[in-house]
């Protein structure tokens, strides 16, 4: 999978979701409404989110864990919509 479709798992009622390391892109308003309790991202390099103001995980908690790999928690701190979330933490602490 290269890419999660707009709103593609909008309103689900998913409480943790795992994204392979094939991912690229998730498109706006792809999470919006989940009731996501932890994300974790497998990509070496934060998937992207073109929409500013219309995120992948818009309306998402921004203080859930997000895992991500070990050399990547810097990647995911620094890039734009990612570092919106206060606990991007390696996988290994999971």
């Amino acid at each position: 999978m290269k890419k999660i479709s707009h709103g593609a798992l909008a309103n689900c009622k998913i409480t943790e979701v795992t994204i392979p390391n094939s991912l690229i892109e998730i498109g706006k308003y792809s999470f919006s409404g989940c009731e996501l309790k932890s994300i974790t991202c497998n990509c070496a390099n934060p998937p992207a989110m073109y929409y500013k103001y219309e995120s992948g995980f818009y309306g998402v908690d921004k203080n859930i864990p997000v895992y991500v790999p070990s050399k990547s928690v810097e990647k995911y701190k620094n890039a734009d919509d990612w570092k919106e979330f206060k606990n991007i933490l390696p996988i290994s602490a999971k």
